[in-house]
């Protein structure tokens, strides 16, 4: 087995690569405003960022989980009807 084998990632064939976000595309996945983001960041409610080239990027599936646990929470707390 050649070096190069030994160092590629092994990757599922049905895995999809990771989506990096800038804040704009944050801020419109979540709907809410980057202030909103970077104050629940600060309170640890919110994914944090990675650093990238000096740049601030989220992981999509972070934001998308973030999301789907605000929602989760909102229904859990609404009456029926």
């Amino acid at each position: 087995m050649s070096q190069s084998t030994l160092n590629q990632p092994q990757v599922s064939p049905l895995s999809q690569p990771e989506v990096l976000l800038t804040i704009q595309g944050v801020s419109a996945q979540a709907g809410v405003q980057s202030s909103f983001i970077y104050e629940r960041m600060k309170a640890k409610q919110f994914p944090k960022s990675i650093r990238v080239g000096g740049r601030a990027l989220w992981l999509q599936s972070e934001v998308q989980a973030w999301i789907q646990d605000q929602v989760s929470k909102n229904r859990q707390i609404q009456p029926d009807g």
